[in-house]
């Protein structure tokens, strides 16, 4: 003899343990280089003065005639990154969320992945 409340707090329950196994289940790639989309990776990051953006320090890897890169679509929700320090290095779990290949030139592509961060690990040295 359940009543309402208590209904619906055993299935919020039941739906944050649902959610929270899906989660654990989803495996943590350690960043070499490659991005597919849906996949969550772990990776340092530095930024890079000359392109005035944060960028993995291993380099991404892209085919031959291809230029690529990293856009983080949730950076401005990390205070920290905000006022980067060029000798400063981070941590981050990001997930890929999308992958966009154009042809920029006769014989040039671009790759544009987008990336969401899923959390930060400050002051980590390089």
């Amino acid at each position: 003899m359940f009543n309402f409340k208590t209904s619906f707090l055993i299935l919020i329950f039941l739906f944050g343990i649902s959610v929270n196994a899906q989660n654990k289940n989803e495996k943590l790639i350690d960043f070499a280089g490659d991005l597919q989309k849906g996949k969550s990776y772990s990776a340092e990051i530095a930024f890079d003065e000359k392109f005035n953006e944060w960028q993995t320090v291993k380099r991404l890897k892209v085919p031959f005639h291809h230029a690529g890169r990293i856009e983080w679509s949730n950076l401005k929700d990390f205070v920290i990154l905000k006022n980067p320090d060029e000798k400063k290095c981070n941590r981050i779990v990001f997930k890929v969320v999308s992958k966009k290949i154009y042809q920029a030139d006769r014989n040039r592509w671009n790759t544009i992945y987008q990336a969401k961060i899923l959390s930060l690990i400050p002051d980590k040295p390089c």
